[in-house]
C-alpha cells in the first residue's frame, strides 16, 4: 500500500489492523486514531536471532516428522 509518499508493507497493515481490533473491537480506523498510533513509539518484545533459530528449529522437526505445510496448518 502507498499513498502520499508513504510505503507500507502487507505486515506492517495486519500489524495495523490487528492493533486497532484488540484496541478498539472494530474494523474501522478512524482519522484521530490513526495519527494516534503514527505517534506510538514500538518497542520489538522479542530478539530477532533468537525468533529465526527457533522458526528454524521447528522447521527442522517437522522436516524429521515429515509434516507437510497442511498437516501442520492442521495442528495449529
Amino acid at each position: 500500500m502507498a499513498g502520499a509518499g508513504i510505503t507500507i508493507n502487507d505486515d506492517d497493515i495486519m500489524m495495523i489492523k490487528d492493533y486497532f481490533r484488540a484496541k478498539t473491537r472494530s474494523e474501522e480506523i478512524g482519522k484521530t486514531d490513526f495519527i494516534e498510533l503514527m505517534n506510538k513509539n514500538f518497542e520489538r518484545k522479542f530478539d530477532t536471532q533468537a525468533a529465526r533459530k527457533s522458526l528454524s528449529d521447528i522447521k527442522s522437526k517437522c522436516e524429521e516428522q515429515k509434516i507437510d505445510n497442511q498437516r501442520l496448518q492442521s495442528l495449529i
